[in-house]
């Protein structure tokens, strides 16, 4: 015996509504990389990259992700709810590779949620706390981005103790084999 399931779309609205928020689509990053200047005039933004051509855009329209136009590291991308610039930092007592966010964290399998936007993991993330899909990482905890804007560590919260930094990612030049020289 053969049953079909047949859900018309006011149907299948009410079983999505029950199921909460709905998990926000990966964005586009149109660019990421270190910045070496920021400059605003209030309307607009233009940002000089360490390599590559600068980029000058409008603030119409333009989500500040992270609340200001500047970081050390700057991402520009766009979702479901328009473009956006993201502006991240390093903090003492991580490496100087690790740009960091603060925000509250949601794991999301490959991605980890954090104001609204999924991040990607990158292939060797050094997570030690992994939550499990769709629950939060603890209050506290901090994201290291690299340079091409995915996560490549987890920084747990501690109770008033500093905990050591992870490992950077491998640099290419580490990760070259060595002729023996």
């Amino acid at each position: 015996m053969t049953r079909s399931w047949r859900v018309g779309t006011f149907g299948l609205a009410l079983v999505l509504a029950g199921c909460g928020a709905a998990t926000p689509a990966p964005p586009t990053i149109l660019r990421a990389g270190i910045a070496s200047e920021v400059n605003t005039d209030g309307s607009s933004v233009e940002i000089r990259f360490a390599s590559g051509p600068p980029a000058r855009l409008s603030l119409a329209g333009l989500r500040l992700v992270t609340g200001g136009v500047g970081g050390e590291l700057v991402v520009l991308g766009s979702d479901a709810a328009g473009p956006f610039l993201a502006g991240f930092t390093t903090q003492d007592g991580l490496p100087s590779s690790c740009y960091v966010e603060n925000a509250r964290g949601i794991d999301r399998g490959g991605f980890i949620e954090l104001r609204g936007i999924l991040w990607q993991k990158s292939a060797a993330i050094d997570d030690p706390v992994r939550p499990g899909s769709g629950r939060a990482y603890p209050s506290g905890t901090r994201f290291c981005f690299d340079e091409t804007a995915a996560i490549w560590a987890v920084v747990p919260p501690t109770d008033g103790q500093i905990a050591p930094p992870p490992d950077p990612p491998p640099t290419a030049a580490a990760a070259a084999p060595s002729d023996g020289r």
